[in-house]
């Protein structure tokens, strides 16, 4: 009984790494392309000295930290999600 109730909590946890996986895929690219947007209205501020392109600049900027963040969040879940699995593997096998 007791361990139905692990290999089902294992399965939870093994199905959460997955998806919070595919998460992180997309996050890193869509920082990368992030990123490559930023540096690109970057360059075009300083090129044209313009208010309108340093807003368009930060903004860029803005967006590139926000997923960041996220992607630094999935990444201290999956960590803890990884040490959730190896503890409920250990009380598996022994």
């Amino acid at each position: 009984m007791m361990t139905r109730s692990l290999e089902r909590r294992l399965r939870h946890v093994a199905d959460q790494i997955l998806i919070l996986r595919k998460e992180l895929y997309y996050l890193e690219e869509e920082l990368r392309h992030l990123l490559e947007e930023a540096d690109t209205t970057r360059i075009q501020a300083l090129l044209s000295e313009t208010p309108i392109a340093e807003r368009t600049h930060r903004q860029a900027s803005r967006h590139a930290q926000v997923v960041g963040k996220r992607k630094m969040g999935v990444e201290r879940l999956l960590l803890d999600l990884d040490a959730r699995q190896n503890i409920l593997l250990d009380r598996i096998s022994g």
